[in-house]
């Protein structure tokens, strides 16, 4: 359930200000001291103390979990009164009963109850410690006895007790099982049984325990009880071969360094049942994957051998049912178990891939068995080096097994998910996604018309993925993967028809992601993979279709009018529009309305006024950007509702026992228990299934007179079968196998945001196909607003070309009317250009290095000066040393011979006319071919890299992300900077004085400082990790570490290197050895200076920070709470522990995949 983040209890101190009357009940009005907030708290709660208006006291504000709301009560601190005496009962109940007689401040004598353990023989006090619950009539005291000392027993040490009882008891509607106890005082008490205990049938007669507190009884804990589920090993594994080979060796190493290790020997040790668990999870689970990774499967069947005969073990043993909690034992027995099935399926691939290392695909029967072949295929490929592996004759099996295979089994349905998320992630070992980065698109002149092997082989195992989404009926992703295809197959065609014809169904089903399956337009046979050209739609019809709407469309873009467009469909990087039944997009940010830009919901129905401000007749596609709302014309109109039947993307706002509060774009309704599955479930679990904000899909099943809505679930089952059954998988799935797997919202807006990145690189692949550079122009002004539509960097080069092809347009134009008039300022224009290219667009885009030269070239062009001159004979010379660079060295050696006889012809601007014209014909054909080398790549990532961290530091910090000036050096603001002036300035400076200079600007600062960082990496630690930015101020500005390299008397260690050092040793300092294990640090090297980048993992284990702001020992566990660090102590503490611990034995089976991926 979700856990409730609200401080369990405050103290502050209030003033009583006066009465007043709620529902015929009188309240004391208290007024906050600290930030004079107000509250109130019943009269008849403190008239027997006494208390009165204008008195200030100290009060609790303690949250009560069960009512979900806060209660206020006053602070009462214990006394101690002098012990008069003792008497005994006189009355019938309580004649047994021995009380004190202890004296008050004035003077009354007041009895108080002994608890059972406080004898007159055996008390040797003189006061009693007591606490005022209120006053008699007569003003004496009411008091309650808070005594603790016991004369035996000291709260923190540790004693033997006997047992005398195993019982039970129900508390806040949880069975808990507990031992009676008896104690040398001669009174019973209770403690609880540990994990396990209410299992072991040895009689326990004698249990240690430590006293917790002591109020009417003692609150005890059990410190130490043999695990009732230890068994050595030799009673678990028959075979002593594979002990000796695989455990000895481990249980009898000495490390320092494996904590995986090291937690298995002192479990074995101190007999912990649960070295199980660490062994066959942790310790196998890596040794399989070492083996694997070396391909060596005969010693990785051995180890597989062992992890199924302890998975046996473990749920035959029963140690599973010593979890506490019902729903974590029941997932914990399902994950065993499908771990063990996991195990029995790999060990017979391992036999085959033994045997059959390389040509497993060509002796194995898919069809011997239906119900694992599936799953023995996502392992084949799993543990095989998919290069190695023929993809054709994957293929032929893949397509075999799937008209064979039943997707309603749900093995078969999961294992599916598993093998195409695999073979996504193992394809990019032949084309990495780096590639569609640059321009690596297909001329109209391209000589080479075939795939290179690894782009084949990528080609060939998309198609695999692409038949996987297709028997998913994944919509999405099988139009994505499509489209990829053929955009990809355009190299392979000659003719520009065909090219065309790729291209726009590439486009088709980038812009149609939602659209119906249909077999896909390729033909497997004999091997081979071809485009069947019958399948795919005709230019010719495309463009017919809605022609006179286009028309008009293009009749209002001219004219600059103002049209109506209706938005259908919100996706992660925009709106998708209509305009009369032709489709555009509205990118995030063209949006000016703040209901537009804060909608959430994909659903939508909203009639807005926009400008087309861009199309494509070629892809019937255009862009509008809506009117802001200071014109005239700016409309919108929210046509949002609800219709029975319709399919509406909601979020969970409300969770109760009987259904879930669903809030949609239309408005709420209520999604019943009953309508959720149709299947059982346990309906305890809502809290946990359905939390809220968490994301669903809901069908519209009832619409009541007085406007209630009615959701269900279950219809979703027939209306979208695979959107329902990933919501189905991700709530219930306990396979562990899958570490590859993504949620459905996340794999869907990865989706979405590749499919617009896929349309651009298409409208740049059209330019590169159109021979009119007003159509190129075009083309990329649509291209740069998808990528300024996803945040990709390639929209600057973009919008460089598209100023580039504007020039070429005015050069065109000179040349069309014979006149060099304009020349000059297209020159200053081309200078203009090439001068805002930075240096880190040349590195990110390699391909922008030719661009320049062009530049280069219009810009010189009848210059005359000897610098020019030099330039372009170097061009000159560097090209004619590369044989593939022809092209460019005749547009440099046309421009050299120009610049060099413009002088000396009759008519200038004839012959430089003839050479512009020469020039032109080469530059306006030569754009968008060059590739990137290894050097650009790496010049380019890291360039990449630095980009990326420049737009996190632009936002702010975070749960998972903090800034840090610097490590260990002040960096005074104006106000310690004055302050400290002021303190030098003291002639005679007292010790204090000293101190708070060196708190300033001296070692104290400095410790301070360490603190601070150490501080954080310990909350990501304790949280869910996190990245520190050591070298970047609060207010986002990088700041560098150079000052602190310089700070080191070394010279050798005024660096990278000394500070690294350094670095690690405080690490060690302040978190222990085994912290580094946690972390990792990069330096990365900005144009302001070097930053220091430490990423953190999650921590399965407290980590405490052991020093505390000046330096000394301390030790203090903190947590991140939002973007900030937060220490805990007292019951936070405590609970973090419990929790920490609970997960931790949840997480205790992790599958292979966890380890070899």
């Amino acid at each position: 359930m979700n856990s409730l983040k609200k401080p369990y209890m405050l103290e502050f101190s209030c003033l009583i200000e006066g009465e007043k009357k709620i529902k015929n009940e009188f309240y004391f009005i208290l007024k906050s001291t600290v930030d004079s907030s107000e509250h109130i708290i019943p009269v008849k709660q403190l008239r027997p103390l006494n208390i009165k208006v204008g008195e200030t006291h100290t009060f609790y504000k303690e949250f009560n979990k069960k009512h979900k709301k806060h209660f206020i009560r006053l602070k009462l601190e214990p006394k101690y009164y002098k012990i008069k005496g003792f008497q005994k009962g006189n009355g019938e109940q309580d004649c047994d009963k021995e009380f004190f007689l202890v004296e008050d401040e004035n003077k009354n004598i007041i009895k108080v109850p002994c608890f059972e353990w406080q004898k007159k023989e055996t008390w040797e006090h003189e006061y009693l410690r007591c606490q005022v619950k209120g006053y008699h009539p007569n003003g004496s005291a009411i008091l309650t006895n808070r005594e603790n000392r016991h004369p035996i027993y000291k709260i923190g040490k540790e004693y033997i007790f006997e047992v005398i009882a195993s019982k039970k008891k129900i508390l806040n509607d949880k069975e808990y099982d507990y031992y009676e106890v008896l104690g040398e005082d001669g009174c019973v008490h209770e403690v609880n049984m540990l994990n396990g205990q209410s299992l072991n049938y040895n009689k326990v007669d004698r249990i240690l325990c430590k006293v917790v507190d002591i109020s009417h009884r003692l609150r005890l804990t059990q410190v130490k009880s043999k695990d009732p589920y230890f068994t050595r090993i030799d009673n678990i594994v028959i075979n002593k071969t594979l002990i000796s080979k695989y455990f000895n060796p481990i249980i009898t190493a000495k490390v320092e360094d494996d904590k995986d290790i090291i937690q298995l020997i002192q479990q074995y040790e101190s007999e912990s049942a649960f070295w199980v668990f660490t062994f066959t999870n942790k310790i196998l689970l890596r040794k399989l994957q070492e083996e694997l990774k070396k391909y060596n499967y005969p010693v990785a069947r051995e180890i597989n051998q062992l992890i199924i005969i302890f998975e046996s073990w473990i749920i035959k043993r029963g140690i599973i049912t010593s979890i506490p909690d019902e729903y974590r034992k029941e997932s914990t027995l399902i994950k065993a178990k499908s771990q063990l099935n996991s195990a029995i399926i790999i060990d017979n691939v391992l036999e085959e891939l033994a045997k059959n290392r390389y040509d497993f695909l060509d002796k194995l029967d898919l069809l011997e068995d239906t119900g694992k072949s599936l799953a023995k295929v996502y392992y084949l490929i799993l543990f095989s080096n998919i290069e190695l592996i023929s993809e054709k004759k994957f293929i032929v099996n893949l397509k075999e097994l799937l008209n064979n295979l039943d997707i309603e089994a749900e093995s078969n349905y999961n294992y599916l998910n598993k093998l195409l998320n695999l073979i996504s992630k193992k394809k990019k070992s032949f084309i990495v996604e780096e590639e569609e980065a640059y321009f690596n698109l297909t001329s109209v002149y391209a000589s080479n018309l075939t795939l290179e092997d690894s782009q084949r082989k990528y080609v060939y195992w998309s198609y695999a993925e692409l038949l996987l989404a297709n028997k998913l009926g994944n919509l999405e992703l099988f139009n994505l993967l499509v489209g990829q295809l053929l955009r990809r197959w355009i190299k392979t065609e000659s003719l520009i028809d065909n090219k065309h014809t790729l291209l726009i169904n590439s486009y088709y089903h980038f812009e149609n992601l939602s659209s119906p399956l249909k077999q896909p337009p390729f033909v497997f046979n004999n091997e081979e993979l071809v485009v069947d050209f019958n399948k795919l739609i005709n230019v010719d019809e495309f463009e017919s279709q809605n022609l006179d709407t286009w028309l008009n469309l293009e009749e209002n873009f001219i004219a600059n009018s103002t049209i109506i467009v209706k938005l259908v469909k919100r996706t992660k990087t925009g709106f998708e529009v209509e305009f009369n039944g032709l489709k555009g997009f509205l990118p995030n940010h063209l949006i000016t309305a703040r209901i537009l830009k804060t909608y959430v919901f994909e659903d939508c129905d909203f009639i807005i006024s926009a400008k087309c401000l861009a199309f494509s007749s070629f892809f019937k596609f255009f862009l509008v950007s809506q009117l802001p709302s200071s014109d005239s014309k700016y409309f919108i109109q929210n046509n949002n509702i609800f219709r029975k039947g319709g399919i509406y993307d909601g979020i969970i706002k409300r969770v109760e026992s009987y259904g879930c509060f669903i809030s949609t774009a239309s408005g709420e309704g209520l999604l019943h228990v009953s309508n959720i599955f149709d299947f059982y479930w346990n309906e305890e679990f809502i809290y946990d299934y359905f939390p809220e904000g968490k994301k669903i899909r809901v069908v519209v099943t009832d619409i009541s007179e007085d406007g209630k809505i009615g959701f269900s679930l279950i219809e979703l089952k027939y209306l979208e079968p695979y959107n329902y059954r990933e919501f189905v998988d991700e709530i219930f799935s306990v396979d562990l196998e899958n570490i590859d797997s993504v949620r459905t919202d996340d794999r869907l807006d990865s989706v979405y945001v590749t499919a617009q990145k896929e349309k651009a690189l298409c409208f740049e692949q059209l330019a590169v196909l159109q021979l009119s550079i007003q159509d190129k122009l075009n083309s990329f002004k649509l291209a740069k607003q998808f990528y300024a539509n996803t945040n990709n960097a390639r929209s600057y080069l973009a919008d460089i070309y598209t100023s580039y092809f504007q020039i070429l347009l005015q050069i065109n134009e000179c040349l069309i009317k014979q006149t060099l008039k304009g020349i000059r300022q297209i020159k200053l224009e081309a200078e203009a250009i090439k001068s805002s290219v930075s240096l880190q667009t040349l590195k990110t885009f390699p391909d922008s290095e030719k661009l320049i030269y062009f530049l280069d070239i219009i810009s010189l062009f009848n210059e005359k000066n000897d610098e020019s001159t030099e330039l372009l004979y170097n061009y000159s010379l560097n090209y004619s040393k590369d044989t593939s660079k022809g092209a460019l060295k005749t547009i440099a050696k046309i421009t050299l011979a120009n610049n060099l006889l413009v002088s000396e012809t009759k008519d200038e601007d004839e012959f430089s006319l003839k050479n512009l014209r020469l020039i032109y014909d080469y530059i306006s054909n030569g754009v968008l071919s060059l590739s990137e080398t290894i050097e650009d790549k790496h010049d380019r990532e890291r360039k990449e890299e630095i980009l990326y961290w420049k737009e996190m530091i632009k936002g702010d910090e975070n749960e998972k992300l903090e800034f840090k000036s610097s490590l260990f050096t002040p960096i005074l603001d104006e106000e310690r900077q004055h302050k400290l002036d002021l303190l030098k300035k003291i002639e005679k400076k007292t010790d204090v004085i000293k101190k708070d200079i060196d708190r300033i600007n001296g070692d104290l600062a400095k410790k301070a400082i360490i603190h601070s960082s150490l501080k954080t990496l310990a909350a990501f630690a304790n949280t869910s990790g996190g990245t520190l930015l050591l070298g970047v101020s609060d207010n986002k500005r990088v700041l560098g570490l150079e000052q602190e390299y310089l700070s080191f008397n070394k010279k050798s260690d005024q660096g990278r290197d000394g500070f690294g050092k350094y670095f690690d040793n405080v690490v060690k300092d302040y978190l222990g050895d085994s912290f580094s294990s946690l972390m990792t640090r990069k330096f990365l090297r900005f144009p302001e200076g070097d930053v220091l980048i430490i990423t953190v993992k999650p921590s399965l284990q407290e980590v405490f920070l052991l020093k505390d702001e000046e330096g000394n020992y301390s030790e203090q566990l903190y947590i991140r709470n939002l973007s900030s660090s937060k220490a805990l102590w007292g019951i936070e503490l405590t609970k973090f522990i419990k929790n920490k611990h609970i997960n931790q034995l949840e997480s205790k089976h992790i599958t292979i995949e966890d380890q070899y991926n």
